[in-house]
């Protein structure tokens, strides 16, 4: 099935918020459980999304999730890899199609920053193995393209991976 079909039948777990130029896209590889029955991005209880953007400066207060919309008045959009309910998070595996869906979106878009917020959404769109991925601020990809950051996972499943600096050199690169 494809994205738009999968759209048209209600399966998309959470709608785009993207607009022309915004300064920084936040990508994660699908909507999780929780933030798809909230309809609103980074809902799941113990996800370090909000108080993380609010702790390193992106945002003047700790947004809540359904203040999500809120993000396109300080440049902030957000999109997923894969649109589409299925599998659990962590089993996702983009389709050429959903990579696709993906760069046509920010070649419409051009922002100025692409941030995967998960080490897994950011193997897939580079095309290289996650332990190949540092994080942070990526090499340049092109000269004319947008700044590509991977953040470690704000999950509470991720835990483990968890590290404050990577997202910390996003909001000095926003500011700058």
């Amino acid at each position: 099935m494809s994205l738009a079909e999968a759209i048209d039948e209600g399966r998309e777990q959470l709608p785009d918020l993207l607009a022309p130029g915004l300064k920084i896209v936040f990508v994660g590889s699908q909507a999780g459980g929780c933030s798809a029955k909230a309809g609103a991005y980074f809902a799941g209880r113990g996800n370090q999304f909000w108080p993380t953007l609010f702790e390193v400066g992106l945002t003047p207060r700790r947004f809540q999730p359904a203040d999500y919309r809120e993000g396109l008045e300080l440049g902030f959009g957000f999109t997923d890899l894969v649109k589409v309910a299925g599998e659990k998070e962590r089993n996702v595996k983009p389709t050429a199609e959903d990579l696709a869906a993906f760069d046509e979106k920010m070649a419409l878009f051009a922002p100025k920053a692409i941030a995967f917020t998960s080490k897994g959404a950011g193997a897939f769109w580079l095309k290289r193995p996650a332990g190949k991925i540092g994080y942070g601020l990526q090499p340049a990809l092109e000269e004319t393209g947008p700044a590509v950051f991977v953040l470690p996972s704000p999950s509470g499943a991720a835990r483990r991976a968890w590290d404050i600096e990577p997202w910390r050199q996003l909001a000095e690169w926003a500011k700058a």
